[in-house]
């Protein structure tokens, strides 16, 4: 509905509807007196912390990306030769102390040795590939 200054009390209510008195109240707000060193260093820091942030993507889905991408320290830990070293560790130490009847772990073991044997070939192919 548009409202016409021709149209007096439109809504019924005379409180909504009187003329809308404002004052200035200049005395309350001390917009005369200079502000403290103190509050103007907090509203400088916390200004600057707001600029570097906007300045870099410092989005929670980007936090979130980085907290949980891993860091990779060397790549010497996704090589052939220390997954052969887990899978061996696997064999010796963890598979005995399971609670599982012999049979499970049997199974468990002789395919842990297919997997290292695989292992071993894919590296002595690619160590032939790199030599050639």
């Amino acid at each position: 509905m548009r409202i016409a200054p021709d149209r007096a009390n439109v809504t019924g209510n005379p409180r909504l509807d009187g003329p809308v008195e404002t004052k200035a109240r200049h005395g309350d707000i001390n917009a005369d007196r200079p502000v403290g060193s103190g509050f103007q260093a907090g509203f400088d820091r916390a200004l600057d912390n707001t600029r570097v942030r906007r300045e870099g993507d410092d989005s929670l889905i980007s936090r979130v990306e980085r907290e949980s991408t891993p860091a990779i320290v060397g790549a010497s830990l996704y090589s052939g030769e220390r997954s052969i070293e887990l899978l061996q560790h696997v064999v010796d130490n963890i598979l005995p102390r399971l609670e599982a009847e012999g049979d499970a772990t049997e199974l468990a073991s002789q395919l842990i040795y297919e997997e290292i044997a695989l292992r071993q070939e894919w590296e002595a192919r690619r160590a032939e590939e790199i030599a050639t």
